[in-house]
């Protein structure tokens, strides 16, 4: 897309130097008397361009980078080669009024916007069936750029946090309704109806899927086979498939269904354990209601991210049967994992691990592995422990979130009966810990002691609430 802006505009302006030695030229136009507050929207753009290069080993092609932000804008930003038009919401940042998540937004939607240089136009879509493979490609690219500017695991982990939220929030509200459709849908009415979380927010957990299953080094190798065959093309979310596919040597037909089929898997799973034998099952099963015009769903291919907790709340070696024995990098490794991808392609599956030495408490679906919703019948205890100790920062999180949501309830019903309000301390003791651990990030810290609620709203809304294009 190309853009031509025409009225009273100033600018601030920066030379960059880009890794190749080349400079270039980065401006961002505003109206008279917003000046001061363009700042952190270029810091946002440098920090975008510097990301792009190390991470994917994408540069800037252009001599001048420009925004402009204006607030007659009717949607949130737009990624016209070269000069990216803005709303002021999401350039403008006034020091001494701007919150936290006023900067985080500028942050992700200036990195939004820049990474469809690469993502949405020097590779761009076939037609609009194919909206998923700019936006949610680019999300996903988002989401991992403004994790690594937080810098800490744990930090990471509140960006993953609040993406999930509002994927559960809004997104699985979107496949349970009337709206639902796939993240490749097969027709339309109006083609602004083609902007909705399930092409952005699904569509980004698609790619991400893809991460966890050939590891970040395996995916920056899909990346880059992708952007070597398509250069200059307008192509389809199947050849993205294939060259994920063709540069690991993968078979992945199967992961096509998450394009095809609308819609939010249910996985439900069973554990058993064998001290004789020392062995700990898994039975993983899939579930997905058929979405309208579908007599049936099949199953889709779920990379489902697993760890082993021991009494101490320590990660164990993990020793698994069968080839599907994978690292959490995607990788097949010598030395044992502590955490592994189970990835379940039929209805049901059981894996087994080996060598395990006494009972442990199961961390699943590690770093939300997929979109799906997982059934399992923790106990107040195993949660605890897993609020506690996980290595996993979003399933310490999850089972806080669980723990704190049955005080809750029960709160409730102590006020109904009348009786004196009580807290126990497993659920204190879990608290305690987290507030101890001088490893965790304070921004996480805050988020897990948090309680759980259902906002009306979202504080960082979706990237197709936002209408970025």
């Amino acid at each position: 897309m190309f853009a031509l802006v025409a009225g009273k505009l100033v600018c601030q302006e920066e030379t960059f130097k880009l890794n190749s030695g080349r400079r270039v030229l980065l401006q961002v136009w505003v109206e008279p008397g917003n000046l001061d507050k363009t700042q952190h929207a270029m810091a946002s753009l440098k920090h975008s361009i510097r990301w792009d290069q190390q991470r994917y080993g994408l540069a800037l092609d252009l001599d001048r980078f420009m925004i402009v932000a204006v607030g007659d804008f009717n949607m949130g930003a737009m990624e016209n080669k070269g000069l990216n038009i803005f709303n002021t919401k999401y350039v403008l940042a006034n020091p001494s009024i701007a919150t936290d998540t006023d900067y985080a937004n500028i942050e992700a939607v200036v990195g939004h916007e820049y990474f469809h240089n690469w993502t949405g136009n020097r590779v761009t879509c076939r037609d609009w069936f194919q909206l998923s493979l700019k936006e949610g490609l680019t999300v996903f690219r988002d989401q991992e750029f403004t994790a690594d500017m937080i810098g800490t695991d744990s930090g990471r982990a509140v960006n993953r946090i609040e993406n999930v939220r509002m994927l559960r929030q809004v997104q699985f509200s979107e496949d349970a309704g009337p709206m639902a459709h796939a993240v490749r849908p097969d027709s339309f009415v109006e083609i602004s109806n083609f902007y909705t979380v399930t092409i952005y927010e699904k569509g980004a957990e698609v790619v991400r899927m893809y991460q966890t299953l050939l590891g970040r080094d395996g995916f920056r190798k899909g990346m880059d086979l992708y952007f070597a065959r398509h250069d200059g093309q307008a192509v389809s979310c199947d050849d993205f498939r294939a060259a994920m596919a063709h540069s690991s040597g993968r078979d992945l037909a199967q992961f096509e269904r998450w394009y095809s089929q609308p819609g939010t898997p249910q996985l439900n799973v069973q554990s058993h354990y064998d001290a004789a034998k020392q062995t700990y099952e898994l039975t993983l099963s899939q579930r997905c209601k058929p979405g309208a015009g579908q007599k049936n769903t099949l199953p889709f291919h779920i990379p489902v991210a697993v760890g082993l907790l021991d009494a101490r709340g320590r990660d164990m070696a993990l020793y698994l049967d069968g080839p599907l024995a994978k690292s959490h990098t995607g990788a097949a490794s010598s030395k044992p994992a502590t955490t592994c991808v189970l990835e379940l392609t039929q209805a049901k599956q059981t894996f087994i691990f080996n060598r395990v030495s006494t009972k442990p408490t199961p961390s699943l679906l590690r770093n939300f592995s997929a979109p799906v919703v997982m059934e399992y019948d923790y106990t107040d205890r195993e949660l605890a422990q897993l609020m506690a100790h996980d290595s996993d920062a979003f399933n310490r999180w999850e089972a806080g979130q669980r723990l704190a949501m049955q005080r809750l309830l029960n709160l409730i019903k102590q006020v109904q009966a009348g009786e004196t309000l009580t807290l126990d301390e497993l659920f204190i003791n879990a608290l305690r810990t987290t507030l101890n651990d001088p490893a965790l990030d304070p921004s996480f810290i805050e988020v897990v002691l948090t309680l759980p609620s259902m906002p009306a709203g979202n504080s960082r809304a979706s990237k197709s609430n936002r209408r970025l294009v």
